[in-house]
């Protein structure tokens, strides 16, 4: 950003407000005009949900707040117009509140939610089901409204856990008297790993069949086996409703 120096900048100030007019954009800045002065607009101070995202567009008009001059660069920042929601948070947010939050973002470990304009936090996998969470987008999509409960709050750190568990039904706690070992059912594979497969009860209830419970050699790969949505007939052979765990086998000959 060396070439862009101004010889003209004693007409801006710090905290001095702006209107500019993007010229130019990269993954990291942008180059707005202010009259005649080339001014930098770093991507972290474009918002204070996502330093990493440019919610502007060439030949955007924008207002901005100028933050630094120095050596004839100017530097600004959008974000720095309206107070940083993080700020005083636990005077508006406490652990257990119960709130509606929209889904911003989809990822492997789950889905970012904006509580307001500039306050973000995740539901991670683990709290979108009762039982396993593949993909993410199975059970949430962008845009959606949630029901949400915060069950971490750290201000210092920047982040907002929550979990949508608390407005779900627990089928956990009623397994026992809906299933008993011996019964045999016929369900789908939901997910595979190595060490075996699971299966999917019912939503949110999920049970292993373990690969030494199957008649397969030690090289064999439980995706060269099975597939996501196959129908298997087993056993339950183990509940346990304290660790939220259920064991499947093959059907006992009689």
């Amino acid at each position: 950003m060396d070439n862009i120096l101004n010889d003209n900048v004693q007409s801006l100030h710090v905290g001095t407000i702006v209107q500019g007019k993007v010229t130019y954009i990269t993954k990291l800045y942008s180059i707005v005009i202010v009259d005649t002065i080339k001014c930098v607009l770093p991507t972290s101070e474009m918002t204070w949900s996502d330093k990493l995202r440019c919610n502007v567009k060439m030949n955007d008009e924008i207002q901005a707040v100028v933050v630094k001059i120095e050596n004839g660069q100017v530097m600004l920042s959008i974000k720095r117009l309206e107070n940083n929601p993080w700020d005083n948070l636990q005077l508006r947010y406490k652990i257990g509140d119960q709130l509606k939050v929209s889904v911003v973002n989809i990822t492997d470990i789950g889905a970012f939610v904006e509580l307001e304009p500039g306050l973000r936090g995740l539901i991670h996998k683990k709290q979108l089901s009762f039982g396993l969470v593949n993909d993410p987008n199975d059970f949430v999509s962008l845009g959606q409204t949630l029901d949400a409960e915060i069950i971490e709050l750290d201000n210092n750190k920047r982040r907002i856990s929550l979990s949508i568990l608390p407005f779900l039904i627990n089928p956990w706690d009623n397994v026992t008297q809906n299933y008993v070992v011996g019964q045999i059912l016929t369900r789908k594979i939901k997910v595979i790993q190595d060490y075996g497969v699971f299966v999917e009860l019912e939503p949110g209830l999920d049970a292993l069949y373990h690969r030494s419970e199957m008649n397969v050699g030690k090289g064999k790969k439980m995706k060269d086996l099975y597939n996501v949505g196959d129908s298997l007939t087993l056993e339950i052979s183990m509940i346990d409703a304290e660790n939220r765990k259920m064991s499947m086998k093959t059907p006992s000959k009689e």
